[in-house]
């Protein structure tokens, strides 16, 4: 692992010249906190459609929320909300235990 590590250090250009790459199309052409909020879009959407199918239910809500914990990391505006969100994950996973 060391080895590889070193290898790609070694012979990785110090200094990308982002002008020398003409624009990518698709998927590459988007940012990288866009691209990483794909997944948890799709697993909200998912999330969304069982937590709507079945009885309310505090473990469904700490689903939410452990989801939606991503998606606050990847938006720096959003990151104020982060305490909120995770005081509602811990009291929604106790009372889950608790009550079910």
């Amino acid at each position: 692992m060391v080895i590889i590590a070193s290898l790609m250090f070694l012979f990785t250009p110090q200094h990308a010249n982002a002008e020398a790459e003409p624009r990518a199309s698709g998927l590459t052409a988007i940012s990288q906190p866009k691209l990483l909020m794909i997944l948890p879009l799709i697993v909200m959407a998912w999330v969304a459609v069982k937590a709507f199918s079945m009885p309310f239910s505090f473990l469904s809500l700490a689903m939410v929320s452990f989801v939606a914990t991503p998606m606050v990391l990847l938006i720096p505006k959003w990151r104020n909300a982060l305490p909120p969100l995770a005081l509602l994950s811990v009291a929604s996973v106790m009372l889950g235990i608790m009550l079910d």
